[in-house]
């Protein structure tokens, strides 16, 4: 025992020292880091009073709390909790920040995902996520369709038309993203129209929106998918079509029962 507290005495300088250190090397958390954590905070006593300070802020300076909050979006499961939350507070201001911010490389990807989680509310957005979709990189096109989509559903059809033989990605992230839109029921019509379409590929990514999409499609389009399943020249839009059935009324695809 006795070796055992001379061992920890003579250590302990050195302990404190380790600790000193490490204290003294803690990065200061930036300004607009801590500003992004209390807008982003549960407490409404808190959270209000940031934004009123972000709202008074220079442009230069609001510009980074929104870059700091719209690069928390990607970090899942370890972002900050709220970082949708504290976007929303920031609207309608923040909507145009963010397109703004899709100019930078490093941010596309975190704007487009902020730009996603308003929904709707980032309307303003669809011109500049229109124009995405025929970007230079594939990643980002996808991405801003998804984007798109979920903050204009009913846009989904003129993506799946423009981008299915060019772009298939495009078409698949667009139809894929509309299993997560509360709205997503009102891109059936439009989709719908396009089962109709003399090129393939359009009826196939159609087919494959409706599929995610859902029991919201509608007794018109059943009976569509219903013919092509069963006559289309193409073996794969037939698929997609059957797919389609499966999801949205199965007892009318082809083998049920």
């Amino acid at each position: 025992m006795r070796i055992g507290a001379a061992r920890l005495a003579a250590g302990l300088p050195f302990l404190l020292l380790a600790c000193t250190l490490a204290a003294g090397c803690r990065r200061p958390v930036p300004p607009e880091k801590r500003l992004a954590r209390e807008i982003a905070s549960g407490d409404v006593a808190t959270s209000s009073a940031a934004v009123g300070r972000w709202q008074a802020l220079d442009p230069e300076s609001r510009l980074a709390v929104v870059r700091v909050l719209a690069s928390e979006t990607t970090k899942y499961p370890f972002g900050l909790a709220d970082a949708p939350g504290a976007l929303r507070r920031l609207l309608p201001e923040v909507v145009p920040m963010l397109v703004e911010l899709r100019a930078e490389p490093s941010m596309t990807s975190s704007a487009d995902m902020a730009l996603q989680v308003l929904g709707p509310d980032a309307a303003a957005a669809v011109p500049a996520l229109e124009a995405a979709t025929r970007g230079e990189d594939a990643k980002l096109r996808a991405r801003a369709a998804a984007a798109l989509v979920t903050i204009a559903p009913e846009r989904a059809a003129s993506l799946v038309e423009e981008h299915a033989d060019a772009d298939p990605q495009v078409s698949i992230a667009t139809g894929l993203q509309l299993r997560y839109v509360p709205r997503a029921a009102s891109a059936v019509p439009a989709l719908a129209d396009l089962l109709g379409s003399p090129r393939p590929r359009v009826r196939e990514f159609a087919a494959g929106a409706l599929a995610e999409i859902g029991p919201r499609g509608t007794d018109r389009t059943i009976e569509r998918l219903v013919e092509i399943e069963g006559s289309d020249p193409d073996p794969r839009v037939r698929r997609a079509a059957s797919r389609a059935l499966r999801a949205i009324a199965p007892g009318r695809a082809r083998g049920a029962g």
